[in-house]
């Protein structure tokens, strides 16, 4: 209503400084002085790498993972410190905790990284991100039975963006649920029961694998 100048409040400022503008050195000067969230700058800002590059280091994990392709088309990952930055975030153990994500949603754009061709170097910290991932799944006491549905209606896709299956993501929650119980077995199951067998010392990504297949 007026009551308050915009430059009274640094990031409000810079935001209104950048839908004023039009120059490219401007807007990347707001985003960075302004720490503007990506969420308010993406759907404005022109194909430069350097702008999306600035937008990508105000995402948190969950965002720069639904912004990878998108990244890559705009030529972010060519900047090696860019990519090294992708690299580190996806590999830190702290960073992949404090997401609070569960394994399949990095399964899921690991999938669509090595769909789109992105750099190997990426979608390789992506399947690291699903093992460390581990951790942010629930502990659960005693003996533990896990059954996943690996039945007909388990192999529709999650959605026409997603070439991750219903019966994929049961698989991680299942292979992450045995890493992390103490005394578990897996019996996946259709119209019938199949234990799992020999999984142990296996990582995430293999057990899901095994025990997905019908």
């Amino acid at each position: 209503r007026g009551e308050l100048e915009a430059e009274a409040l640094p990031q409000v400022g810079a935001y209104e400084r950048f839908k004023a503008t039009s120059d490219a050195s401007e807007m990347l000067e707001c985003i960075n002085a302004g720490r503007l969230p990506h969420e308010v700058v993406t759907a404005h800002i022109p194909n430069e790498p350097q702008l999306w590059t600035a937008a990508m280091y105000q995402m948190p994990i969950f965002a720069l993972l639904r912004n990878l392709v998108t990244l890559y088309r705009h030529n972010v990952f060519e900047d090696h410190e860019s990519a090294q930055y992708v690299r580190q975030t996806l590999t830190d153990p702290k960073r992949i905790a404090g997401s609070r994500l569960f394994p399949f949603r990095f399964l899921a754009a690991a999938q669509q990284a090595a769909k789109q061709n992105l750099p190997a170097a990426i979608t390789q910290a992506l399947e690291s991100a699903v093992e460390l991932a581990v951790t942010n799944v629930p502990v659960l006491p005693g003996r533990v039975l896990i059954a996943n549905d690996i039945s007909g209606s388990m192999s529709a896709e999650l959605s026409e963006k997603s070439d991750l299956t219903a019966a994929d993501v049961a698989g991680v929650l299942a292979a992450a649920l045995y890493k992390r119980c103490e005394q578990a077995q897996i019996v996946s199951f259709d119209q019938s029961a199949h234990p799992r067998e020999h999984l142990g010392g296996r990582g995430i990504l293999e057990i899901a694998k095994l025990v997905s297949a019908y």
